[in-house]
């Protein structure tokens, strides 16, 4: 069962934004680029014994070493941009973090900028055994 998600278009437009915002100010260069390689790697594939994610890094998450599955509180991205000091531009996407404990590390997915989002929770619910619980 090989199954793989990319970025909504939403999504990816944020990341692609975010970039050439960023890559305009000169200052933010560096930023602009990881937000385009960001949109442009960004996949999830569920395997029959394994959760691949690529975001900036890529980990392989086995299901049998999966200890508890959160869902954080949602949070808009004013707010993300606001805290990081640069005026406010976007506000059309929540980001709402799946966070993932396994082997005392924790993994934030981004879940609602994939396509399919609830498949992918039913998922891992189904493949880990544990429930989501509310952080």
């Amino acid at each position: 069962m090989n199954k793989s998600y990319r970025f909504k278009t939403k999504g990816k437009a944020l990341f692609i934004f975010s970039g050439i915002f960023c890559s305009i100010t000169l200052i933010l260069l560096p930023f602009g680029i990881i937000f385009f390689y960001m949109a442009a790697k960004a996949h999830l594939t569920l395997h029959d014994d394994h959760i691949e994610y690529k975001m900036m890094r890529e980990y392989n998450i086995p299901y049998n070493k999966i200890t508890k599955l959160q869902l954080a509180k949602p949070v808009s991205s004013h707010y993300m941009i606001h805290a990081a000091g640069v005026p406010t531009f976007v506000n059309f996407a929540t980001v709402v973090p799946l966070i993932i404990h396994y082997e005392d590390k924790k993994i934030r997915i981004s879940s609602n900028f994939f396509e399919n989002s609830q498949e992918i929770i039913e998922t891992l619910v189904q493949k880990s055994g544990h429930q989501i619980e509310k952080a």
